[in-house]
Formats: C-alpha cells, structure tokens, sequence
C-alpha cells in the first residue's frame, strides 16, 4: 500500500494480489456508520448469512466443518454482474466520542478494477467489550474460477466534507513489445479535485513496461505527479528506469542486488553482513535502507542496515544491529551442535533504495 498525504486530504492506493486456488476475497470494513454505493446492482439475499441462504447466523454445524466465519455475515446483498469500478462510502458514526462537535467525516473505498461478485454484508465486533457499536458493513470483492490469479487495487480516501479525488482508473500498461501485464504489473491514474493528476505504478516482476503512453517503467514502486502538464512530485523505490516523456527523473540506480558471503555465527548485540554487491555504491547510501536476503521462506530475510562501509576487497560490511541471524539450535538438548541460521553464504540479495523530490506541497510514505 502507498499512502499519499496532499493538504490534509488522504487517500491510500492499495494493491493486492494473490495467485493459485480457485477462490480470492478482498475484504474490507469501514468504522460504524450509514453506507452509500455507487457502480453497484446489489440484489438483497432473501434469508440465511453469507455461507449460504439456509445458514443460520453463529451456525455450530456449519463452523465444525468450515472456518472462514462466513456464517458471522447477515443481510447479505450481492451483485454478480460487476460491470467497471465501484465505490463504498461509510458515513462515519463518532463511537467513541472522540469529536467536540458533529462532522462530516467518511471513509471511502474504490475498487477499480471489476470482480466476479461484490458482497455487502453486516458482521457483528465483539459485543463483550463496552462501547462497541453492534454492527459494521463488510465489503467483499470475490472472485471464483481454476487456478486463477487475482489483483485487486483500489484507492481508500479518508475526508471530511467533500472528497479529493475527482476520479481513479486503471491505465494502459504494456512491455515493450505491447503485451498487457498480468496481475504482476499495475499503473493507476488519480485525478484530484485540484487539478493534480496522480499516476501510481506498481509492479513485482523485472520487465519493462509502457504506461499511459508517456511513462517507461521497470522496478517496482513509482508515484509521479503532475499539475497544468508540468512534473511537480515523484517518489520511486527499488527503481531501474523511470521515464516521463523520455525524460528520466532518476539520477542513480535505485536497486542493487548481490550475494552474501559471510555474516555474524554467535548470539551478539552487534550482528552484521559482508556482501558482495553488482555495482559499487557510496556506503553512505545504504545507511537506512534495507536488505532482503534469500531464505528458506520458513523466514524472511529482511533487515535494516544502520551503518555500511567498504571493505578493502570491494566487497561491503553491513551492520543491522541487535537482531540475530540465529534461528533455533539444530538441537535443544545439545548445544554443542550450534545452530540453524537464517540466511546461509551464497544466498541471493536486494538492496532497494529510495527516492523523492518535491516541486509542490504533496508528502508521499510507504
């Protein structure tokens, strides 16, 4: 998720993907409060819960043999035949007095691109905790097929009176040789109320793509933004190329990969790694940043670099602090056997870096 702050007015653009099985929920409530909808056909389910039109609410027999809490979703109402994006708006209710006075205030989700099926629904929070309001609206964006692969992405504003974004849509985005990217590749356009023009890309693979017809692209995270024509914001990360019009906006190369060749093999307050990167880099410049280390997946292998200096070999020493690279002993009743790690030596890196420059009043965080 990029969260994107511009005079007070908020929003978030979200992407979500998931690959494999055959079905993908995207769920999302808002605070208490009255719901409105838009790009919606919704059809009221006549009876039963969200697991099905003869589950009762709080089913036993359902939940013994299911665990997905379905039966925990009442007044159902759906709509099968999604035709574009659409738009939930929660009216937020002060729950918990938290305002001097009344106000306006909202919670607004749009999904953009369609799905199978969109689902509003009501679920109860915990009715044992004083105060809670007794219901939310849930919605859930749903898809169903073989093996598929879904991407859902969408913006989620917070405002108060009237909303920022005059409207959000996908773009065009293709490789080189005009292919469409699948789920592993995204570019949104969001046209603010005051004129600015929002273009978020957002891809987790290695190509190279076209986007809108004026952006090139490869990497991993871009937000640019433009007023009367003019460039007034980026904010890129982990970025090989980034083009405006032919124009690159990047000056240094934002992604260094490599491999690990030592790291720290006791329990330490001081832990750090010795990698061999692909290009050269002012240490200065890793400081803060993070490194991702190719692991067994059992962990990840992320960590934050403090400080960094050059080696006399070429090669870099990367502090990360107090967090071990131990994982467990290989055994808890021997241990002088030592123990499993992990990262290993010739594991795979990432580095990626960061960068922003501002022409206007916009502040970017992800």
């Amino acid at each position: 998720s990029v969260v994107v702050n511009i005079d007070n007015m908020l929003y978030i653009a979200d992407f979500f993907r998931v690959s494999g099985g055959n079905d993908h929920r995207y769920v999302f409530h808002g605070a208490e409060g009255d719901v409105q909808h838009s790009g919606l056909k919704l059809i009221k389910q006549r009876k039963g819960t969200y697991a099905g039109e003869d589950v009762e609410f709080a089913s036993v027999k359902y939940d013994v043999k299911h665990m997905d809490g379905f039966d925990y979703l009442y007044d159902v109402q759906r709509d099968t035949n999604v035709k574009g994006s659409f738009s939930v708006d929660w009216k937020l209710k002060d729950t918990w007095h938290a305002w001097k006075g009344d106000r306006d205030v909202h919670l607004k989700i749009t999904v953009i691109d369609p799905v199978d099926e969109v689902v509003l629904a009501k679920g109860q929070p915990p009715q044992n905790k004083p105060g809670n309001p007794k219901e939310y609206t849930y919605l859930i964006a749903h898809n169903s097929g073989r093996n598929i692969s879904s991407q859902f992405v969408s913006i989620i504003e917070a405002y108060e009176n009237q909303s920022g974004v005059e409207k959000a849509e996908t773009v065009t985005i293709t490789t080189d040789n005009g292919i469409p990217a699948d789920y592993k590749a995204k570019a949104i356009k969001v046209t603010m109320k005051n004129g600015r023009v929002d273009y978020i890309i957002n891809s987790i693979d290695s190509n190279k793509y076209i986007i809108d017809n004026l952006i090139e692209f490869c990497g991993f995270l871009a937000v640019i933004s433009m007023k009367n024509g003019n460039i007034i914001y980026h904010y890129t990360n982990d970025v090989l190329l980034c083009k405006v019009d032919g124009k690159s906006i990047i000056t240094d190369r934002l992604s260094l990969s490599g491999r690990i060749i030592d790291f720290t093999k006791e329990l330490s307050e001081d832990n750090r790694i010795i990698v061999k990167l692909d290009s050269n880099i002012s240490s200065s410049k890793l400081e803060g940043a993070f490194i991702d280390i190719e692991t067994d997946k059992i962990r990840n292998g992320f960590y934050k670099i403090y400080r960094a200096k050059v080696l006399n070999d070429g090669n870099y020493e990367l502090e990360v602090g107090d967090t071990t690279f131990i994982r467990s002993y290989i055994d808890a009743k021997d241990f002088s056997k030592g123990y499993i790690y992990n990262i290993s030596e010739g594991a795979l890196c990432k580095i990626p870096l960061t960068n922003e420059e501002r022409f206007g009043d916009l502040t970017i965080r992800s």
